[in-house]
């Protein structure tokens, strides 16, 4: 399975995603097994960290996936930083 497939099934909730069962099922491995070790790799199972290098190609692009699948950006909020007026000087940190 490719890193991109693998990324898109870690998200998928619903059934006409265009994944197979098999892509969906590792997609809901990964979210669990994210949210359980924190996307700590070493917190992983061997046989789970098997499974996710045997999807992805490599342990490091296994270890990122579950780092990413972990950690999840905070959303970004359009507009100015909160406290900035116009014409005056940046917010202060």
């Amino acid at each position: 399975m490719s890193l991109a497939a693998l990324l898109g099934a870690a998200g998928c909730q619903g059934n006409d995603s265009g994944l197979t069962a098999d892509q969906e099922k590792m997609g809901n491995n990964v979210n669990a097994w994210a949210k359980s070790s924190g996307g700590d790799w070493d917190k992983l199972t061997p046989d789970q960290q098997q499974t996710m290098i045997k999807s992805v190609g490599n342990e490091k692009s296994a270890r990122m996936v579950l780092q990413m699948t972990a950690h999840k950006p905070e959303p970004i909020t359009p507009g100015p930083p909160p406290g900035w007026k116009p014409g005056g000087p940046p917010p202060s940190k």
